[in-house]
């Protein structure tokens, strides 16, 4: 897995190591919505997921993004919240990508490619396909050699490189 240094010049943090990451929507989801609107499944994830975004805050993880993530992630809390949480999760993201704490990618041509093909290769039926989006982040935590860290076990099926939490 792929470590690094994440802070940034004069920080004390600057010898801390950083666990790099692909976080999946289905994570930021859980940790970023109000758990009453939640489902009971979701309810039960959320301190995992909550222990990701604290993990993020405090320097412990640095998380790899395609850029679709972020659309992902306030479309999904847009149905799930409506517009006004939405838009604080948009800001939350947003200050988070400001200060390093996530880095996004480019869907740029070969990374469409590997994501065209994915698609593919896993759309058997409804319960067992990935989506377009989800094509992105397996392929960016291919490219980049390290976790895909999901809620959605059919990513875990078909990525070596992905982990579903119980």
């Amino acid at each position: 897995m792929a470590q690094g240094s994440l802070c940034s010049k004069g920080d004390e943090r600057d010898t801390q190591v950083t666990q790099e990451l692909v976080v999946d929507t289905s994570v930021f989801i859980v940790s970023l919505i109000d758990e009453a609107q939640l489902d009971d499944d979701d309810k039960k994830r959320r301190p995992l997921a909550i222990s990701y975004s604290d993990g993020l805050e405090k320097g412990d993880y640095l998380v790899h993004l395609p850029m679709i993530a972020l659309v992902e992630i306030a479309g999904v809390a847009s149905q799930k919240v409506g517009a006004g949480p939405t838009a604080a999760i948009k800001h939350r993201l947003e200050q988070w990508r400001r200060l390093g704490l996530i880095r996004l990618y480019d869907l740029e041509e070969s990374r469409m490619r590997v994501a065209t093909d994915l698609v593919m290769q896993h759309n058997k039926s409804r319960k067992r396909s990935l989506s377009a989006p989800d094509t992105t982040f397996v392929g960016l935590a291919e490219e980049l050699g390290i976790t895909l860290v999901t809620f959605e076990k059919y990513m875990g099926e078909v990525s070596q490189n992905a982990v579903v939490p119980a």
